[in-house]
């Protein structure tokens, strides 16, 4: 029977014994004392002493990309454990990999005289270039106008937007922009690749007085020459 103090194990009160061995340990150290009965009544008393380690932390991300573009990615569990197995039976801290599918590494590590192992699995996913099929806008205003990008991509989820090329967001839409030319950038969030395109935002001005002062004597549509196509209908003066 198994014990939290000396006294309780010499005693050997059924009521002050651990009922089962599954015990939770709270702190950095703990002991036991475990009391071995014979059958003509003897006993004798054994001291246990846990000792509560942390696991070795591996540090990876737990999904790495494969990109298009590239053959191989490589895995890597970090230095400074004392082994390494892979679930390629590499024992090395870094692993090349040409194939999608879950990996796992164990790592040991030797910490004030114990030894502690830690386990994780990697996925690897393929990781293709993002395709642009269609920019569909909303324009013709001066401030809300919208740009929303459609992929070709089957698994949307790994991409990411942007207008800037600088912040970049997970919706495909971007709404109350001002009227201008724009360059929308789509990358998947792995790093691999980058697609961008040339979107034009088109507004007309309200009125124009040609009157030879220098001032709104010329209208125009601003940017139109992004739409060669466009076709511009002077009905009267209004």
């Amino acid at each position: 029977s198994y014990f939290q103090n000396l006294e309780d194990a010499q005693n050997g009160s059924s009521t002050e014994a651990l009922v089962s061995m599954a015990y939770e340990i709270t702190s950095g150290e703990e002991t036991f004392f475990v009391r071995i009965e014979s059958g003509d009544n003897c006993y004798q008393i054994g001291e246990i002493i846990i000792v509560l380690q942390n696991s070795p932390i591996i540090d990876s991300p737990d999904t790495v990309a494969l990109c298009e573009d590239n053959g191989s990615v490589t895995l890597d569990a970090g230095t400074g454990f004392y082994s390494y197995l892979w679930s390629t039976s590499e024992t090395t801290h870094a692993i090349t990999v040409s194939e999608t599918g879950t990996y796992t590494v164990t790592v040991t590590a030797y910490t004030n005289g114990l030894v502690c192992s830690s386990t994780m699995s990697i996925e690897v996913i393929d990781a293709n270039n993002p395709i642009i099929e269609s920019i569909e806008i909303q324009d013709w205003t001066a401030s809300n106008n919208v740009i929303t990008v459609l992929l070709s991509n089957s698994n949307t989820d790994y991409y990411e937007y942007s207008i800037d090329g600088l912040n970049y967001q997970d919706g495909n839409v971007f709404e109350n922009l001002d009227s201008g030319m724009y360059t929308v950038y789509v990358r998947d969030k792995y790093g691999c690749a980058i697609t961008t395109e040339v979107v034009c935002l088109l507004n007309y001005r309200k009125f124009f007085t040609p009157n030879s002062d220098g001032t709104n004597d010329t209208w125009s549509v601003e940017f139109s020459a992004a739409e060669p196509h466009m076709i511009t209908r002077i009905y009267d003066r209004y």
